[in-house]
């Protein structure tokens, strides 16, 4: 079995990730996952390899207060840009972890 590749942004790569294919690709493939997976209000949702954590602001807003919303990234640079965003539901709980999903 081959080793997973661990590939990782580093220094300003991340903010520029967020700043420039967030908005262009991201977003919309974001709403698209959301939709196809039915989050609903209350909901519970894992969010696994976030990057800058769109995915997990788009969910906030639609799993609500009662909701909550759990990220977790192994890379640093990624999870300090996504923290650094305003959420879209300030309201829902979520959580920023970084950890290896495979632990």
């Amino acid at each position: 079995m081959s080793r997973p590749e661990r590939w990782q942004l580093r220094g300003k790569a991340a903010e520029a990730y967020e700043r420039s294919l967030v908005p262009t690709l991201l977003t919309p493939w974001a709403h698209d996952r959301i939709a196809r997976a039915g989050v609903r209000r209350g909901e519970s949702v894992l969010d696994v390899a976030w990057g800058t954590g769109i995915v997990a602001r788009l969910a906030a807003e639609h799993v609500g207060v009662a909701g909550h919303v759990l990220e977790v990234d192994l890379n640093p640079a990624p999870s300090a840009v996504a923290r650094a965003q305003t959420p879209i539901c300030a309201s829902a709980r979520a959580e920023w972890r970084e950890g290896d999903a495979n632990a």
